[in-house]
């Protein structure tokens, strides 16, 4: 019954940002690939319709950065492993922690990892892009478990499955110091 304000919202909608590129720190919904970031802030100007369409094509450049930018990368498991998400479906790839530290093994940088997978050591051929720069970055949609804990110092989650009865976790930026509030 509120055509005017419905219309409102969504033009207000359409020109969020994907991201926050801020001097005291960074906001992404899942993954701060600093190329992404790049290429969003030159080609980026609001979710106009042709935006949109270019950003379903699957394996085009505004899909990908689309897709990564807002659900996280995703690598393929070898040899035709799999694991069952939580809706039970069959799935061939695993998001990514691109914040982590530890790179040797499967476990330590796919999430939902198959148990046989787990502890294998990484190929070389994998390639983990790592966030290097010195602003903090704040980022969400990985679900992870309590406690609060990041390995890499200047990549913060602030979910840690809220969807599914966990926590959504404040943090305040005070002098480049960062204090989780929960």
């Amino acid at each position: 019954h509120y055509q005017e304000e419905w219309d409102s919202f969504l033009e207000w909608f359409r020109y969020l940002p994907i991201f926050l590129d801020l001097p005291e720190c960074r906001v992404v919904h899942a993954y701060w690939k600093t190329s992404h970031i790049e290429w969003l802030k030159a080609n980026y100007r609001g979710l106009t319709p042709a935006f949109l369409s270019a950003s379903t094509i699957k394996g085009s450049e505004t899909y990908c950065v689309v897709e990564d930018t807002l659900k996280g990368a995703e690598h393929t498991l070898p040899d035709e492993k799999f694991f069952l998400d939580k809706d039970g479906n069959k799935r061939t790839e695993c998001r990514v922690k691109w914040w982590s530290t530890k790179r040797e093994r499967y476990g330590e940088v796919y999430m939902e990892c198959p148990s046989e997978l787990h502890h294998e050591p990484l190929p070389p051929d994998v390639v983990i892009d790592d966030y290097q720069e010195d602003v903090p970055v704040f980022f969400g949609h990985y679900w992870l478990k309590e406690p609060v804990m990041m390995e890499h110092p200047k990549s913060y989650c602030l979910d840690y499955s809220v969807a599914k009865g966990g926590k959504l976790i404040a943090a305040r930026l005070d002098d480049g110091k960062v204090e989780f509030i929960s």
